[in-house]
């Protein structure tokens, strides 16, 4: 997976840029805010029904394959880090 072959997307048009899954309005932050709060996938997906388990998963594979390319360091919870594989990731400033 790369970002241009992702489930996700940015557009300036689409929530001011912010990351979302690609043809939806969910933010991919609203997942991991979920996960970290203690939700399941499962759950997460009953909330958000436009975002398929398919392109969830593809997305946390992606974040523990390549991080940098997804989100800054500052994004990913801290707690959520080592269940994504996330154990010391460089934000772009450093």
């Amino acid at each position: 997976l790369t970002l241009d072959h992702s489930p996700v997307s940015s557009s300036p048009e689409i929530l001011g840029g912010t990351l979302v899954f690609r043809g939806t309005r969910v933010p991919v932050q609203t997942l991991l805010d979920y996960l970290q709060d203690g939700f399941s996938l499962e759950q997460f997906l009953a909330f958000f029904p436009s975002v398929g388990r398919e392109e969830a998963q593809d997305f946390l594979r992606l974040v523990r394959e390549r991080p940098a390319e997804v989100l800054l360091d500052e994004n990913v919870p801290a707690p959520l880090r080592p269940a994504l594989g996330l154990h010391e990731v460089k934000t772009l400033q450093e």
